[in-house]
C-alpha cells in the first residue's frame, strides 16, 4: 500500500502472481496534482481511494495517457511532466515512459531507449490492454458513453475484451452462418409456400 498526499492505492496482497500486462509500477511527475508520485498496484484487484480532489482521476487519466491517450495533463506551472508506467512480462517488464510537453507534444521511451508510438501500440497489443475498450477500461468521464452501449455494443466490447483473439472471429462465423441458414431457411420455406399455392 502506497500513500500519496491524500490517496490512498491499495492492491490486493496475497500469494497471486502477475500474469503478463499486469501494471506493475506507475511513476508520475507533473502530472495534474502530482509533482512526484509513484505506486505500485497489486497482481489483482486495486482501490484508488482518497476525498475528493485528491488526485484519484489523475491516476487514472496516468494510466490512459502513459499507454497511448491524449496529452493535455502538465501541471498548469511547467513546461513537462512525465508518466512511467511498468508492465509485468514474465520475460522481462517493459517501462514505457511518456514525456508530455506544455505544446501538447510528446515523445516515447521503452526500457529507458527512445521509441515510438507505434512501438507502444505493440506492447498493449501484447498485453492485451485496450485503453479504448469500456468493458476494460472505464474512466469516469466515459461511464455515461458505456450506459449508452446497446447489447450488441456490449457483447461486441466484451469480446474484445476477453482478448481471445479467435473468439470475435468464431462469433462472425457464426452469425454468418445463421444468416444463411436463414437464408435458406426463407427459400425453402417459399419454395413450400408456392408449391401449397399452386394446389390449391
Amino acid at each position: 500500500m502506497a500513500a500519496m498526499a491524500d490517496v490512498t492505492v491499495s492492491g490486493s496482497q496475497g500469494s497471486e502472481e502477475y500474469v503478463d500486462g499486469s501494471i506493475f509500477r506507475v511513476k508520475l511527475h507533473n502530472f495534474l496534482t502530482y509533482s512526484d508520485a509513484e505506486f505500485h498496484p497489486g497482481p489483482r484487484l486495486n482501490l484508488i481511494l482518497g476525498p475528493n480532489g485528491t488526485g484519484k482521476s489523475s491516476i487514472v487519466c496516468a494510466l490512459c495517457v502513459g499507454l497511448a491517450g491524449s496529452t493535455r495533463f502538465v501541471r498548469h506551472e511547467k513546461d513537462s511532466g512525465y508518466t512511467e508506467i511498468e508492465l509485468f512480462f514474465e520475460r522481462g517488464n517493459k517501462v514505457i515512459r511518456r514525456n508530455i510537453f506544455r505544446d501538447n507534444k510528446s515523445t516515447w521511451q521503452v526500457n529507458g531507449k527512445d521509441s515510438t508510438l507505434k512501438t507502444v501500440a505493440g506492447i498493449m497489443q501484447t498485453a492485451s490492454i485496450q485503453i479504448d475498450n469500456l468493458c476494460q477500461f472505464l474512466p469516469q468521464d466515459k461511464v455515461g458513453e458505456f450506459s449508452r452501449m446497446n447489447p450488441v455494443q456490449l457483447l461486441k466490447a466484451t469480446e474484445d475484451a476477453i482478448t481471445d483473439s479467435d473468439l470475435a472471429a468464431k462469433h462472425v462465423e457464426i452469425i454468418e452462418l445463421q444468416n444463411s441458414m436463414s437464408d435458406k431457411g426463407r427459400v425453402c420455406c417459399r419454395s413450400l409456400e408456392l408449391k401449397v399455392l399452386s394446389s390449391c
